[in-house]
């Protein structure tokens, strides 16, 4: 049967899981398209979701996590068993997958990525290159998650492999893409391994508009951080490099 009224949904979904016919919660939800299973569900109570996203189809399950807040998604996520969890994400297109695993806590993390199918889809995503979708990272710039540990955001830079003479500062990114802040080399490699990069980043950004003067931009960029003041100022060859990119993009 095909329902119509989320309602009446709802009504019969909590009906269901109150007098645990989770099978008959599970049919009603079931018949529903992906946006609307995904607004009923955000309607149950934590410990309603927590009994029914793991007896769902895991391509409905992850239908639902797709569909909800990447923050949303990760509460629900973190009550379930780890082997759950990567079942439900396998499901996932790869950069929905990608957000949802940048939230998971580190060791949660870790589990997924190595125990899913299609890890070699997913792992790129999460450092957001320049010519993916998100579009996070140049040919001289690295966007980390807020989420990474400092290990793995040294991980990530041995990876990418920069050029030292140039890189000064990690961009760090939240679940939306957006600009959270910036951490030095120098604060990555004096910061404790298991710290996340949300609790240490430099807050305090540096932004101009794209008409603006050259010197004017050097100016802001070879000043120190107010967070690390100890830090080098960066050279002006670099720093006109720097502007070129930036106007670039």
């Amino acid at each position: 049967m095909l329902y119509t009224d989320l309602e009446d949904v709802l009504v019969k979904v909590r009906a269901s899981l109150e007098h645990d016919d989770v099978a008959g919660a599970v049919a009603a939800l079931e018949a529903l398209r992906a946006p609307d299973q995904a607004d009923l569900f955000y309607e149950l109570e934590d410990e309603q979701q927590t009994v029914l996203l793991p007896r769902l189809d895991p391509e409905d399950a992850a239908d639902i996590l797709e569909e909800l807040d990447d923050e949303d998604a990760a509460d629900i996520v973190a009550t379930l068993p780890r082997e759950t969890i990567a079942r439900i994400i396998d499901e996932m297109e790869p950069d929905e997958a990608a957000d949802l695993i940048g939230e998971l806590e580190p060791d949660d993390r870790a589990f997924v990525l190595d125990h899913l199918e299609d890890q070699a889809e997913v792992r790129p995503l999460l450092l957001h290159a320049e010519d993916s979708a998100g579009g996070l990272m140049t040919s001289d710039f690295l966007a980390l998650g807020r989420r990474m540990t400092v290990a793995e955001a040294l991980t990530a830079l041995r990876d990418w492999k920069p050029d030292a003479e140039e890189i000064y500062d990690a961009y760090v990114v939240d679940r939306h893409g957006r600009l959270a802040g910036t951490i030095s080399m120098r604060q990555l490699l004096i910061e404790e391994p298991t710290v996340v990069l949300a609790d240490v980043v430099d807050t305090d950004l540096v932004s101009v508009l794209v008409g603006t003067d050259q010197e004017e931009v050097c100016l802001l960029y070879t000043s120190p951080s107010p967070r690390d003041r100890t830090r080098s100022r960066m050279p002006s060859s670099a720093c006109k490099k720097k502007i070129k990119l930036t106007q670039k993009y």
